[in-house]
């Protein structure tokens, strides 16, 4: 498509931006074609670039050359970047503002599939009163591992475990549990930018956590590898560049369990039942004090 000079300096910035990327989408299209496969629609694929680039105007100012090398690659994985396969996640570096394409749990579960080793695949999030009255329960060594019955109704409490529930086809079955401190732990190893899915998306993003952690113990290919260690460059080994104040990662709250606590015996006398009033001078009935749990100490 081509547009005059004039004409596209007229143009909104968003209308500027999608017009620049879709040109460059279709002068690609033969290779996007030959990586996506007969099965992929090409303008279904550059019509979502397109429509991510007009959500997320920032992408414009990133250099074609990099945004055409992330597309690239969820096209070689077969993957749409309609946010719900993948997605293109902008975020700013030293080096300036780049952007880096990033498979969901949807496009993840779709390279498994297509794998033909997988069976059955479930990812989830475990509330706290679900664990609290059995309705989640994990036995690694049992052939169903995972037994969960979500609460449809009622005040769930907070998340306090993500889990992942493969079968192959073969019957063999595999599970992956990680309990939300962690999540979190994995979630304060992300780089850090002005806006994260961790916000916006937690149960999404515990899924697809868990999910990334359980695929590397399954024999999903070279592919499906490369997809994870996509999603872990955004998570860097070695943190301590990252500046604690610009951390997105959500304190633990205090697990209302913690809170009930079985009463402590009453003083008493066994025969008669009366009871005993403590002498408020007798040090040995002086009530120590108590200690304050923390986050660590609760979960």
């Amino acid at each position: 498509m081509n547009v005059p000079a004039e004409q596209s300096k007229q143009m909104p910035d968003k209308k500027r931006a999608r017009i620049t990327v879709e040109d460059m989408l279709r002068a690609k299209a033969p290779d996007l074609s030959a990586m996506l496969g007969p099965d992929q629609s090409l303008d279904r694929f550059i019509a979502a670039v397109a429509n991510q680039v007009v959500k997320e105007p920032r992408i414009a100012s990133v250099p074609l050359d990099v945004t055409m090398l992330e597309v690239a690659k969820a096209a070689k994985d077969g993957l749409v970047l309609d946010g719900r396969e993948a997605t293109l996640l902008f975020f700013t570096t030293k080096s300036g503002p780049t952007v880096s394409y990033v498979p969901m749990v949807m496009g993840l579960r779709k390279m498994a599939f297509r794998s033909g080793i997988v069976k059955a695949l479930i990812t989830g999030v475990v509330y706290e009163r679900e664990y609290l009255e059995g309705h989640f329960v994990y036995s690694p060594t049992s052939d169903e591992p995972i037994i969960h019955k979500p609460m449809l109704i009622g005040d769930r409490g907070m998340i306090v475990a993500a889990y992942s529930f493969v079968r192959m086809s073969d019957g063999a079955s595999s599970a992956e549990v990680m309990r939300v401190d962690e999540i979190n732990a994995i979630r304060a190893r992300a780089k850090p930018r002005n806006f994260s899915p961790w916000d916006s998306d937690f149960p999404e993003m515990a899924r697809k956590t868990v999910f990334r952690r359980h695929s590397k113990q399954l024999p999903l290919g070279s592919g499906f590898q490369a997809a994870i260690e996509q999603v872990d460059s955004l998570y860097p080994d070695d943190v301590t560049d990252i500046d604690p104040a610009q951390s997105e990662v959500v304190p633990l709250k205090r697990s209302a369990a913690a809170k009930f606590k079985e009463p402590e015996p009453v003083p008493h006398d066994e025969e008669t039942g009366e009871v005993v009033q403590s002498e408020p001078d007798d040090p040995q009935n002086v009530e120590a004090p108590k200690e304050e749990k923390t986050e660590e100490d609760i979960f």
